[in-house]
């Protein structure tokens, strides 16, 4: 399973309790299957990425690739899938101290596919 899990956070004191060789702020995949979600979100359009990576389904991450936004931007609310599956590198953020979580974001999506 990449990236600690499927989830689209991490508790802080999960992330903490990490030796510092299991820590990786990046890492690059190749989903099975990937399609981008179109919704609304904190008061503004948004897109998300949901995969299914090794076989695990990963809870929708929000896309900050700006390209992929320009390219998804004319899309109605809704599900669309990907084809064929972008590789998508993907990070986690500084803790959010509101909620003490670090959240996961597909900060690129290369080798884009037809949407």
């Amino acid at each position: 399973m990449a990236f600690y899990d499927t989830n689209r956070k991490l508790r802080k004191e999960r992330f903490l309790a990490f030796q510092p060789a299991e820590i990786h702020s990046l890492v690059l995949i190749k989903p099975d299957s990937a399609e981008v979600i179109i919704q609304e979100g904190w008061g503004k359009r948004q897109a998300m990425i949901a995969f299914i990576y090794q076989g695990n389904s990963y809870y929708p991450f929000p896309v900050t690739d700006i390209e992929f936004m320009k390219q998804t931007q004319d899309l109605a609310f809704g599900r669309y899938p990907i084809t064929p599956s972008p590789v998508l590198l993907c990070s986690v953020g500084e803790c959010f101290e509101q909620d003490k979580c670090h959240y996961k974001i597909a900060a690129s999506v290369l080798g884009r596919g037809h949407v």
